[in-house]
């Protein structure tokens, strides 16, 4: 009988382990950055009316620094702001694969991968 329970329960926790991965994001704070980032290189790349490209400059900077990819965006002596829509698809199949690693480091306020 014990022995039911205790197969029982390594089922579950395998179940419940999957569920979490399969969910993705662990760390709701930095997966809402990640989308956030991601949705200024869209209104970037869509030439959007009131887009701050400063922010979205940062932006590229964020993700290039987190995972390795770099942008096509073309530099300025001002900076970069019009990402190509190969960098929002890279960055959006990255985050798939990645979301369930990032988090957000307290001591400095950076999204970084596990």
């Amino acid at each position: 009988m014990k022995t039911k329970k205790i197969k029982s329960k390594g089922k579950w926790i395998i179940v419940l382990l999957f569920s979490i991965l399969a969910v993705g994001c662990l760390d709701k704070k930095a997966c809402d950055i990640y989308n956030n980032n991601l949705a200024l290189v869209k209104d970037g790349i869509e030439g959007k009316k009131g887009v701050d490209f400063r922010r979205v400059s940062d932006a590229l900077d964020f993700f290039e620094n987190l995972t390795g990819v770099k942008s096509t965006a073309n530099v300025n002596y001002v900076g970069r702001f019009k990402p190509g829509k190969d960098d929002y698809r890279n960055w959006a199949a990255w985050y798939e694969k990645n979301k369930n690693r990032l988090y957000l480091d307290e001591k400095d306020g950076k999204v970084k991968l596990h």
